[in-house]
């Protein structure tokens, strides 16, 4: 087996695989593929916000954890 005709075999099998469990799911082929497609986008947003929680909690630290107490007026 060329290794052309290889990589279309798998290509079908790949995509009746996607096709039948995305029936199984009740989801369509098309929102899977854009919800694949947008895998790597939702993985650097998940990286930003964990960079700016860790920050958010460096300085909330750095307050001795005061931030946003209320005060105690006398």
């Amino acid at each position: 087996m060329g290794g052309e005709t290889l990589n279309a075999t798998l290509e079908v099998i790949a995509a009746n695989a996607v096709s039948l469990m995305c029936r199984g799911l009740s989801v369509s082929t098309s929102w899977f593929c854009s919800w694949r497609a947008a895998a790597p986008k939702r993985a650097e947003r998940r990286a930003a916000r964990e960079a700016l929680l860790a920050g958010i909690g460096a300085i909330f630290g750095a307050s001795h954890r005061r931030h946003g107490a209320p005060r105690s007026c006398h």
